[in-house]
């Protein structure tokens, strides 16, 4: 139990890296207007900037993610892989070619639309 959750815990963490933009965090992102007054210079903002990110990346590497959103992406997941095997098993019988195709092309809409609806 204590492997499968740590495998879902990396698996959560890598895909949620892979989905996140590379551009997110920036060693010198656009200054707001606070810091671009007479008299407050750039490295002020630098050194809060840096700071920040750091307190935020060690609270992550400490704590980790919550808990309950890992089993909810969990649980998302295995819910939407079953039944998506639901709809592929009773779209593959539609001896129609136009509209097995049709109806194969809009299983990951039907899937997202009923994981959101569950969860």
């Amino acid at each position: 139990e204590d492997l499968e959750y740590a495998a879902t815990r990396l698996i959560r963490d890598a895909e949620v890296a892979l989905e996140s933009p590379a551009s997110e965090i920036s060693d010198r992102p656009d200054l707001p207007p606070l810091f671009t007054q007479k008299g407050a210079g750039r490295s002020a903002f630098d050194r809060l900037w840096w700071q920040q990110t750091h307190e935020e990346i060690v609270q992550e590497a400490v704590h980790g993610p919550d808990d309950a959103e890992v089993r909810r992406h969990t649980a998302m997941r295995v819910y939407a892989q079953k039944y998506e095997y639901q709809l592929l098993r009773r779209y593959t019988r539609i001896k129609s070619n136009r509209r097995r195709r049709e109806q194969l092309a809009s299983v990951a809409d039907k899937v997202d639309e009923k994981v959101r609806a569950r969860f």
